[in-house]
């Protein structure tokens, strides 16, 4: 009996021990939050699986309970991509709507300015405005005529 003793706080210690590994590797940010979170998850479901004390396993509901909170979070991530690129979209189609109209800006000097918008363009998922053939970022408009 003391022998299983022994082994159930060796696995115990082993278990603890990748645990801690896997959380520092989550603060260390090498991958994205969506990669850490599902690898943390399934390889701290497997270490504890692997590691149960037999006389008392996992129970099927709280297996259950947390694979269903994964496939929830996996569910939430997928609306959040989403929202983000309609709102990236909304955000493109308020740019169009600018053509031709004469905006009033802060330059890259700190002069306030204006002009006509000649285009719109896009640099590494970013919109900028085409005036007089100088880019101005959207932020930089302080009213529309």
């Amino acid at each position: 009996m003391e022998l299983n003793i022994l082994q159930d706080q060796q696995a115990r210690f082993q278990t603890e021990m990748k645990v801690d590994y896997l959380n520092k590797s989550i603060l260390k940010g090498k991958q994205s939050n969506d990669e850490i979170q599902k690898d943390a998850f399934l390889k701290l479901l497997v270490a504890e699986l692997k590691h149960q004390n037999p006389l008392d396993p996992m129970k099927d509901r709280d297996f259950i309970a947390q694979m269903a909170q994964m496939t929830s979070l996996e569910k939430m991530e997928k609306v959040r991509d989403g929202m983000e690129r309609l709102i990236s979209q909304n955000t493109n189609q308020s740019l169009y709507g600018l053509l031709g109209k004469k905006v009033h800006f802060i330059d890259d000097r700190g002069k306030q300015t204006f002009g006509a918008v000649d285009a719109v363009e896009f640099k590494e998922n970013q919109g900028y405005l085409s005036i007089n053939n100088n880019l101005i970022n959207p932020k930089q408009i302080q009213k529309v005529e």
